[in-house]
């Protein structure tokens, strides 16, 4: 009967977890979940017990002790353990528990079954502490051991209840799931708390736990805990060097180079061909294929770009526009589609538009801030003031402490301070613009007031429609923020985290195409486009150096800029106190025309050249070091007068010791 259910298995089991063992008809097994099953039954895997019939022999008292007393019992110690009456096998309607134990080189873990009211091992685990491992704390140590048994236990623990057991009672208060995580706990200890999160446990203090603390004293010398400090690898933003890099390893794109530089032939194969049809607005620049003003993105990287464009979650029509902008491969307007259309966010927080019967346009401006469209937002508790101008569609949204008149006047007034003062406001009826402070201010400052009718939001269409893109972008990133399971706990967003993510939408508004005006706000405004993460996409040209259009004013004052040489022996200021105003060095790196790094006795500093001076044969020869050149109160400096205008101090002579300097 076994035979037939091996001979069953072996043609679905796929998973790591099972492994088959071939032979005879009458010879084969199949291991699973750590045991061997044959025609002669169910027998546990040697891998199971791999922690103790391994561990070396105790060399030191502590290890003796922590075990047996003689050699002899040692070694039958381990293979009674071995043996299927001493280990039970896993069944998933038993509880569970596990006992972990650290020493000062080990950790070890044991998985259990309570079988009327015994517990029956399952599974031993042990692993040696690397050198930094070694300088935790100690309880971290027993922590670290808590994570590496349910690491290593994973395919038995998870989705199941299950009980650790420890001997550091501290750690109840710090990893225990009813008990959230301590602000003032280690850094380290908090990670280790989020990874158990995914787990359901609770922890329970005991005295000793003689199985596990074996294993933790007599460790496998080969095993190791598997913990990494770091979870996050940052990445920066793609770049022209990317581009370059992945462009010589995309062989259809390494084509294109080709007959681009070389020439094109009468006819290409058929993945060639979106590039053929364009074959004449084709250039190479600095290793990158360029569409005109547009970087030909490799294959391997379409999907980050993808990623780029939509990371604040953009409609399919500004998307568009902003990958014309930078960016180009056959099909990359379909690409941008399908991102959009499987958006779990997007889909989630999209709103119903409704239709309108009548639609009267506003007037048509003909310049920035000639109006411009306010109104307030309530979003999780936070007020959020949104300003929009009608020609450029620039949007200003400031995080609001409250919403009276005089907080918003006070908004307005930096904005004003930065853009000038609008020709005329729209707001819709509410206590702030209805407020004779408000009222008073406009008239003060000449900017002519607009009010929507009552009950009427559209008519005020154009900071209604900013209303709702700020709110539907909020959303999307705080749906993103709980997708990456980094501030799951969280309910109610904080003002920093508002602030952090409407600054996010800003930057990506104002540098995205508007689908009215087809070009980005912010380059109707600055009459330029400013610098974004996509910008560093684009090769970079070397810059021709450029000829300064006015002399420097040292030089129109008749006066020469003294010229220093690498390596050139100096004088600097010193900045402390002393008999020394200046101290010797030696230029090792010219920064720029005007900066310099100088080596002094105290290390390498970099100065500017209004603190330097040249070192010439009638200047003080003066020798120092770390522990002269800074403060000497008790030294007397005696030195002719000398003149302002002159390039060094005449030579004067020391009182006290009658040298000359």
């Amino acid at each position: 009967m076994v035979g037939r259910v091996v001979a069953q298995l072996e043609g679905h089991v796929k998973d790591k977890s099972c492994q088959y063992v071939g032979g005879t008809v009458a010879g084969k097994s199949i291991m699973y979940l750590g045991h061997f099953i044959d025609e002669s039954g169910i027998r546990p895997a040697e891998g199971k017990m791999k922690a103790i019939m391994e561990c070396p022999s105790p060399e030191n008292i502590q290890q003796l002790k922590s075990f047996l007393e003689q050699e002899s019992a040692f070694c039958r110690s381990k293979e009674l353990l071995l043996n299927s009456n001493v280990l039970t096998f896993y069944q998933p309607q038993l509880p569970l528990v596990l006992i972990t134990d650290a020493s000062p080189y080990g950790v070890g873990a044991v998985l259990c079954h309570v079988i009327d009211g015994v517990e029956k091992p399952i599974w031993c685990a042990s692993a040696t502490l690397t050198p930094a491992e070694k300088n935790y704390a100690q309880i971290e140590r027993e922590a670290l051991a808590i994570v590496f048994g349910v690491r290593r236990f994973h395919k038995f623990l998870y989705g199941q209840q299950f009980t650790i057991v420890t001997d550091a009672q501290v750690l109840k208060r710090i990893l225990g799931p009813k008990v959230g995580i301590p602000t003032l706990a280690a850094s380290r200890l908090q990670r280790w708390a989020l990874i158990l999160a995914s787990y359901d446990y609770e922890v329970v203090y005991r005295k000793n736990v003689e199985n596990a603390d074996m294993l933790s004293r007599l460790p496998l010398p080969m095993e190791s805990t598997g913990d990494e400090e770091c979870i996050f690898q940052m990445e920066g933003p793609l770049n022209n060097e990317d581009i370059i890099v992945q462009s010589k390893a995309d062989k259809v794109l390494q084509k294109v180079i080709h007959f681009t530089q070389a020439g094109w032939p009468k006819c290409c194969e058929e993945g060639l061909k979106p590039y053929f049809v364009r074959r004449h607005e084709l250039t190479v620049s600095e290793g990158c294929l360029c569409w005109g003003n547009r970087v030909v993105v490799p294959r391997v990287l379409r999907g980050k770009v993808l990623q780029m464009l939509h990371e604040q979650h953009i409609g399919i029509v500004r998307m568009k526009l902003l990958a014309r902008q930078t960016i180009w491969w056959p099909g990359v307007e379909k690409d941008i589609e399908d991102v959009i259309v499987n958006c779990e966010t997007c889909l989630v927080t999209q709103t119903r538009v409704s239709q309108q019967k009548y639609l009267v346009p506003w007037s048509e401006t003909m310049q920035p801030w000639e109006r411009v469209h306010l109104d307030l937002l309530s979003f999780q508790g936070h007020h959020i003031l949104v300003l929009v101008d009608s020609y450029s569609k620039w949007m200003e949204a400031w995080l609001m402490e409250g919403t009276s008149a005089q907080k918003v006047i006070l908004k307005l007034r930096e904005f004003m301070a930065v853009f000038g003062i609008p020709q005329e406001i729209v707001s819709d009826n509410g206590p702030p613009f209805q407020s004779v402070e408000f009222t008073l201010f406009c008239k003060q400052n000449n900017i002519k007031v607009t009010k929507s009718p009552p009950y009427h939001p559209q008519s005020n269409g154009l900071a209604e429609r900013g209303v709702r893109t700020i709110k539907e972008n909020l959303a999307k990133q705080y749906i993103d923020m709980l997708n990456s399971h980094l501030r799951g706990d969280l309910v109610n967003q904080s003002k920093p985290v508002i602030e952090h993510h409407l600054l996010n939408f800003l930057i990506s508004y104002r540098n995205t195409p508007c689908s009215v005006t087809t070009v980005s706000p912010a380059s109707l405004i600055f009459k330029h486009q400013p610098r974004t993460t996509l910008s560093l996409l684009k090769p970079v040209r070397p810059q021709k150096q450029q000829v300064p259009k006015s002399t420097p004013r040292a030089v129109c004052k008749g006066q020469t800029i003294p010229e220093f040489r690498l390596h050139e022996e100096v004088l600097v200021r010193n900045p402390n106190p002393g008999a020394f105003k200046y101290i010797k060095g030696q230029i090792v790196a010219v920064m720029s025309k005007a900066t310099f790094k100088v080596t002094l006795p105290n290390g390498v500093r970099l100065v500017h050249l209004d603190q330097l001076r040249k070192l010439r044969d009638t200047q003080p020869k003066i020798e120092l070091n770390k522990a002269n050149h800074r403060a000497w109160d008790d030294f007397m400096w005696s030195a002719k007068k000398y003149d302002p205008n002159s390039q060094c101090r005449e030579p004067g002579r020391d009182v006290t010791t009658g040298r000359e300097f």
